[in-house]
């Protein structure tokens, strides 16, 4: 289903996307709880042959923090999916016009949407790569544990088994007070918030990147305009359960990239260095880069780099 077929006024931000970026929109009806139309955004080439790339964001983000790894991948041939996963971008914009009620979205719930969007999407039979940045990187994992078809998993800065990303549990534990969702977005509102440690600023080298009208479009205005969806994704997560990651680990036998930020106040290189050593796969086929001078939005501030990991990743596979 594409966008336009959808009898649905579009926020402003997604208009002025669609001027700004020449990615395609469209949607698949997930028939798993909570239903939802699961959005994803297509960078395609024009071969059929090479083997999809998958993307998946973390939270607070959506499909278009990709952009700029998707452009380059699309112009060395490859097909690019970024989805906007539940309770974030234009799913979480298309739910809350059809039903107003946000339920919580745990990591198991949404790798399972994961599977049936590429059942549907790519085909019962058609391998992939996946790529997950923090919290997607966990949505990531489970489903690569589960799917045969999944060849491959590329990993920007997550979370690690016993790791708590600094502020993410207050946030979450905010969130379940009265009144916290228009607090939130008011604060998300300010720059002087946005620009701050208890911001964006932690998960960047260069704050600069911050205060970039492109990245206002991409991240910050859709994330104002589904903040109960935002809301509902991290409400969802369960510590418990990331502390019991390794057990998926052990269920992974695929190459593994993980593409490290070294300039990151949330997600340490060891954590990297944990999933190593508690993966099933080969530590031949396991490779972590350290991205100097870059924070966990490596996609953001190194798109170049990421990029050509995922290349090197496809050679293996």
């Amino acid at each position: 289903m594409k966008l336009n077929e959808l009898n649905l006024k579009l926020p402003q931000w997604q208009e002025d996307l669609q001027q700004h970026y020449g990615a395609e929109d469209n949607f698949i009806n997930i028939q798993y709880e909570p239903k939802s139309n699961l959005c994803y955004r297509t960078y395609n080439s024009t071969s059929t042959d090479i083997m999809p790339i998958v993307a998946i964001h973390g939270w607070t983000l959506n499909s278009l923090t990709f952009h700029k790894v998707a452009q380059q991948l699309k112009d060395n041939n490859n097909n690019f999916f970024a989805l906007d996963m539940h309770g974030c971008g234009m799913t979480a914009y298309i739910k809350k016009q059809n039903d107003s009620t946000q339920e919580c979205y745990s990591w198991d719930m949404q790798s399972n949407s994961v599977k049936i969007w590429a059942d549907n999407v790519l085909g019962k039979d058609k391998p992939y790569i996946l790529l997950g940045q923090d919290s997607g990187a966990i949505i990531a994992r489970y489903v690569g544990a589960r799917d045969e078809l999944v060849k491959a998993i590329a990993m920007v800065n997550t979370e690690a088994a016993k790791h708590r990303p600094p502020r993410t549990q207050l946030y979450r534990i905010s969130l379940f007070l009265p009144y916290s969702e228009p607090a939130f977005k008011f604060t998300l509102g300010q720059d002087a918030f946005i620009n701050s440690i208890l911001g964006f600023k932690s998960y960047f080298h260069n704050i600069n990147n911050l205060k970039n009208p492109e990245f206002q479009l991409r991240i910050i205005q859709p994330l104002l305009d589904t903040i109960d969806g935002q809301a509902a994704f991290i409400k969802g997560w369960d510590f418990s359960e990331l502390d019991k990651i390794d057990g998926i680990h052990q269920q992974i036998t695929v190459p593994l990239a993980m593409i490290w930020g070294t300039d990151d106040k949330n997600f340490p290189l060891k954590n990297a260095q944990s999933i190593r050593d508690n993966t099933k796969t080969d530590n031949s086929n396991i490779k972590i880069i350290e991205v100097k001078g870059c924070g966990a939005f490596v996609q953001e501030e190194k798109p170049e780099i990421l990029a050509q990991e995922i290349l090197e990743l496809l050679n293996k596979v």
